[in-house]
């Protein structure tokens, strides 16, 4: 019934790995999650997988309002068109 920020965090890495189209690097740097140690990432600004994570986001959106205009549409399913 409550869906908190991290849940819907959660949501969003689930059904985007689920559309089979995403690379994890690219699905784990959408989340901020980073493999490197602190002091790696004290001194890497760089913006990883921009090209891909624009992608991702667009495909997202498009996503959700299929899912708000049609209903519930399994993201392995959408994900197929872009195979």
């Amino acid at each position: 019934e409550e869906l908190c920020l991290h849940g819907f965090r959660a949501i969003a890495r689930s059904a985007l790995q689920e559309m089979g189209v995403f690379t994890h690097e690219a699905l784990e740097r959408q989340l901020n999650h980073y493999a490197e140690d602190d002091n790696v990432r004290a001194y890497n600004h760089m913006a990883h997988h921009m090209e891909e994570r624009t992608i991702m986001m667009s495909i997202w959106a498009d996503w959700l309002e299929l899912v708000d205009d049609k209903g519930f549409v399994s993201p392995y399913e959408y994900g197929k068109r872009f195979n």
